[in-house]
């Protein structure tokens, strides 16, 4: 089956009256980029976000050769529009500042992204109608899947993901007679105990999936149920392809031993995504090959669309160069505002309480342990400890006390860690969330969340707090993530705070008021607080 050539029907898009358009392209995207920037660096599951622009600009050049006749809007039509991007280039200067003292807040991301994607939508609309505007908006929104996942939706979903791999890896290797066993998400073997973590999890293979089914589907121009059939078998190849690479490293634990896996760790990883790639690739074209099955009254019902874009043109209507001028003085204006709001700001801010977790080292049995390596280059961490004793009932405890220092990373560095996660890559099983309560110590008041595990037979209570710098009159209205804590935290004009961690992990099958007391009494033992820094 052959197709009939499309051509380029807008080729007065690349003139001179277009340069104020691609000047203020540029500056509209490089706002979301700079918010996704420090995620897109520091956490290797969201690393592919650097090319997702590129990729877009890809779809963008694909969507040209079609493109629809331009139209001129109506003027109420046309008014609305410029109304509408009125406001959200306002919005920069509250957007810019907000974002400065919460770099680390992945919702806001969305947010940010949306503006971008409303203004370029908006833009089109206005320079060629409707039509034209609704041709390009797949690979406008297409950036986001750049977008990190919100945490609520991250954390369990890598858990979730971890346990099953886990758990794959273990029957293939028990239908080969090889004896393993599983512990959270730890595979144990005769020769050793393997992890699996975040890169096995297999949650990265299946965001990048994701993002290139999507691609795929847009490149190749697949219909709804086409590209949802792509969408869902890449989910599915991709899951798969990971639960084999986590057995074949298992595999290779039992033959060769534990230190064996290291050598092969990348390269399987390297694989599955090629693997990936080409499955989906070939899938995609195999969907674009197959028989069109699109209603001619569908095709009909979107030619009237012309009748809503106004007056039908020729040519795309240039914007005004004024656009570009407001957009770089309202977006360089929102940055200086920020860096004057925030050096004033933290010029006038109480100092912050200064306080440390000391280590229990006249405890029964206390032994400071050796934190990882993979968890000193995530976390990286200024300072810090951790260490296991017996309590006086025999209860055994370990606990850990992590500082970041103020500066441009600490919130998103602290972040990082989730018990959640974390503690179900060292072979925990989490069984319930109990909620968050309060521990205060005079001039210092702790958030503490509650979580029960379960490792093995025992039961591990665990109270995880992290609390960022704060003075102590802030003590009683602490930065908790809400949205509320997170507008005061740019309201109060104090940005780059220093984060402090606490972990501590109760082993012994008792009522939950008794561990929650066991904290207090050695918090309230070993937490000195020095005063304002």
């Amino acid at each position: 089956m052959t197709t009939a050539p499309r051509t380029l029907t807008a080729p007065s898009i690349g003139g001179q009256g277009f340069l104020p358009a691609l000047g203020a392209l540029v500056v509209i995207w490089a706002v979301p980029i700079w918010h996704f920037s420090l995620e897109w660096n520091m956490n290797p599951q969201y690393h592919y976000g650097w090319v997702v622009p590129l990729l877009s600009l890809y779809l963008v050049r694909l969507r040209m050769v079609d493109c629809p006749k331009p139209s001129i809007p109506w003027t109420e039509n046309r008014k609305r529009a410029l109304q509408a991007m009125a406001v959200l280039i306002a919005l920069y200067i509250p957007i810019i500042v907000v974002r400065v003292a919460n770099p680390e807040w992945r919702p806001f991301g969305y947010f940010i992204a949306f503006q971008a994607i409303a203004l370029t939508w908006m833009g089109l609309y206005l320079s060629a109608g409707w039509r034209v505007a609704w041709h390009f908006a797949f690979p406008i929104a297409f950036f986001l899947v750049a977008a990190p996942w919100p945490r609520p939706v991250d954390a369990p979903l890598m858990d979730f993901l971890m346990q099953k791999n886990a758990g794959a890896a273990i029957e293939g290797l028990l239908w080969q007679g090889i004896a393993a066993s599983r512990k959270g998400n730890l595979v144990l073997l005769p020769t050793g105990t393997v992890g699996v973590d975040e890169a096995c999890s297999g949650i990265r293979s299946l965001q990048g999936t994701m993002m290139l089914a999507l691609f795929l589907g847009e490149m190749y121009r697949l219909g709804f149920l086409r590209r949802s059939t792509l969408l869902v078998s890449g989910v599915g190849v991709a899951l798969m392809t990971n639960a084999i690479r986590t057995y074949m490293l298992a595999r290779v634990a039992a033959e060769k031993g534990v230190d064996a896996v290291e050598s092969w760790h990348d390269s399987a990883g390297y694989t599955i995504l090629t693997i990936n790639f080409v499955l989906l690739w070939l899938a995609a074209i195999f969907l674009a090959r197959l028989p069109s099955t699109r209603r001619v009254w569908l095709q009909n019902w979107w030619n009237k669309l012309s009748f809503y874009s106004g007056e039908s043109t020729q040519k795309w209507l240039p914007p005004s160069p004024l656009w570009l001028v407001v957009l770089l003085a309202t977006v360089g204006g929102g940055f200086v505002f920020s860096s004057w709001w925030y050096a004033r700001g933290e010029s006038m801010a109480e100092a912050p309480v200064s306080w440390r977790v000391e280590e229990p080292a006249s405890a029964t049995g206390f032994q400071r342990q050796r934190i990882p390596d993979n968890v000193l280059i995530t976390l990286r961490h200024d300072s810090g400890w951790t260490a296991r004793w017996e309590a006086p009932d025999k209860a055994e405890i370990q606990a850990w006390y992590l500082r970041w220092l103020p500066g441009r990373n600490a919130a998103q560095l602290a972040n990082l860690h989730d018990p959640r996660v974390c503690l179900s890559g060292l072979g925990l099983e989490m069984q319930a969330e109990l909620g968050t309560w309060e521990l205060d110590l005079g001039k210092l008041i702790l958030p503490v969340q509650t979580f029960r595990f379960r490792d093995g037979p025992q039961v591990v209570h665990v109270f995880y707090a992290l609390l960022d710098d704060l003075a102590a009159s802030q003590m009683s209205r602490q930065l908790d993530n809400s949205i509320l804590s997170r507008l005061r935290a740019a309201k109060e004009g104090v940005r780059h705070r220093g984060q402090r961690l606490v972990e501590i992990g109760i082993w012994g099958d008792f009522p939950e008021a008794k561990a929650r007391e066991m904290v207090r009494q050695f918090l309230s033992t070993h937490t000195v607080v020095d005063g304002p820094a």
